[in-house]
């Protein structure tokens, strides 16, 4: 098969199962040109109360654990927002990506588990963290 060929069986897979993803990037792109990248880290804690209030509303915080784990996220999150908030410079920049990566691995736990949010939207914000991570880490500070 033509590398054309095989691109156009992947296409409709890419778009119909990834969409989270390129959605995801997107927004990371959306939100660096406009600018806001210097205002990430009230987004991480945000982030982590999304999955709190997404699990009370789909009724799973009611399952033995999950409560007491989604409860331990926002506060270990919102830590790395007031870190972040309190540090100044390169040291925020690196406490403030780290926080997105380990959100994203936060996000692979739930898309395996299948549990709080759905699959999509722990692809989306997955891809958004990794990101918005690296944005943190490239573009300059204003």
């Amino acid at each position: 098969m033509s590398p054309s060929g095989i691109a156009a069986r992947l296409r409709p897979v890419l778009v119909r199962y990834h969409w989270p993803s390129w959605v995801g990037a997107a927004t990371v792109a959306l939100l660096a040109v406009i600018g806001v990248h210097t205002k990430f880290a009230h987004g991480i804690v945000v982030a982590a109360i999304v999955y709190w209030v997404w699990g009370a509303v789909r009724g799973q915080l009611s399952r033995p654990g999950w409560l007491t784990l989604e409860t331990a996220g926002v506060l270990a999150f919102g830590a790395v927002m007031l870190v972040a908030l309190a540090l100044d410079g390169e040291q925020a920049r690196l406490v403030l990506a780290a926080g997105w990566l380990a959100h994203a691995g936060w996000d692979v736990a739930h898309h395996r588990a299948d549990m709080i949010v759905p699959r999509w939207y722990a692809e989306f914000c997955g891809v958004l963290d990794v990101l918005l991570a690296a944005v943190v880490l490239t573009l300059p500070t204003s």
